[in-house]
């Protein structure tokens, strides 16, 4: 379909991962003419973000309603939501207004029950339905969140949230450090998930001295992790460089419906740098572990028993597991994924 440009809508900024990795990298690739509209344009839309800024999030609601007009010949594409004050009408509206509709998930939304109860009511399960209801194509990021989708729309392309293997820096000492450092990178919502592993990341470290590294911008540690843990604050370029310099990347989860609907794009970078992990057998996770052929532990007696085999493991046995970790990372590239996604958003 030939249009004019792209109207981006997402509620996030570029300083969010999941913006600048399904949406601005795409877009920079295809080389079209795109209009950005990022709601207040920081990392995240929680309340607390909305409240702490009350003028630009008027500013931005009255953006997306004013941005209708300007519609018309354009491909909307839509990440996530709009608006965190919207139960799915701004979304509709906007989508009526466009030649084309394309919707961009990578997270189970619809089953989100973290947060304040208002947060909820605005999450209800019937505003991801009604914006896929409107689309013309859902972009998802996994099988499951497609599995969904193919409910409210017809015509449904899983996309993963790729990564650029060529980014990132290369671990070539797979020799332990001394103390060996385990790693994880995230934002500070994913911090619960490694509390939730601390007592074998604890165990760990009294038998082997083994410290845990966290890139993210978390600003204090919760006591459980925080007598054996390092904080690194995140930037794009620590992002890339400092996981070659870990021996072993984790990604713990727990295993219910929301989680299933991650894209595995925290064991995607590990990949990338050919870093050992070990990760929840969770989501999109589960494929990603069979291929590598990598440790899936359950529970924490099992995330204990899993790192203290892989650190026990030759330095060649571990660099086994990054090489293959690495041609996994080749087929999520956005080379590989470049001519579906282009079809999936302009045909």
């Amino acid at each position: 379909m030939a249009a004019a440009r792209i109207v981006a809508v997402a509620p996030y900024g570029s300083a969010s991962a999941s913006t600048r990795e399904r949406i601005d990298r795409w877009l920079f690739r295809a080389g079209i003419s795109t209009v950005r509209h990022y709601y207040l344009g920081a990392a995240d839309a929680r309340p607390r973000t909305l409240l702490s800024r009350p003028m630009r999030t008027l500013v931005a609601e009255c953006r997306l309603r004013a941005v209708r007009a300007s519609m018309r010949d354009t491909v909307l594409l839509l990440h996530r939501e709009a608006t965190p004050l919207s139960r799915g009408g701004v979304e509709a509206q906007l989508f009526r207004r466009a030649a084309r509709r394309v919707y961009d998930l990578d997270d189970a939304l619809y089953w989100d029950t973290q947060g304040s109860g208002l947060r909820r009511w605005f999450r209800a399960p019937e505003k991801y339905r009604r914006i896929a209801a409107a689309a013309d194509t859902v972009v998802a990021g996994n099988p499951v969140i497609a599995d969904w989708a193919s409910r409210y729309c017809q015509s449904v392309q899983v996309v993963p949230t790729c990564v650029d293997p060529n980014e990132y820096e290369k671990k070539a000492e797979y020799r332990l450090g001394d103390p060996p450092v385990i790693g994880w990178i995230g934002t500070p919502s994913g911090i619960p998930y490694l509390e939730a592993v601390a007592g074998g990341l604890k165990a760990l470290n009294r038998a082997t001295g083994a410290r845990l590294e966290i890139i993210s911008s978390v600003s204090q540690l919760p006591p459980a992790l925080a007598s054996f843990s390092s904080v690194v604050p995140w930037s794009v370029p620590v992002a890339r460089e400092r996981l070659a310099a870990w021996d072993v990347g984790v990604m713990p989860l727990s295993d219910d419906p929301f989680q299933r609907g991650k894209c595995a794009y925290k064991l995607l970078q590990y990949c990338a740098s050919g870093l050992p992990a070990v990760a929840s057998p969770v989501g999109a996770n589960v494929e990603i572990l069979a291929r590598i052929g990598a440790m899936a532990p359950r529970d924490v007696s099992e995330w204990a028993n899993a790192l203290l085999a892989l650190l026990s493991m030759s330095a060649d046995a571990r660099r086994e597991l990054g090489m293959r970790a690495r041609r996994v990372a080749d087929d999520y590239s956005f080379d590989r994924w470049h001519s579906t996604w282009m079809r999936a958003v302009l045909r």
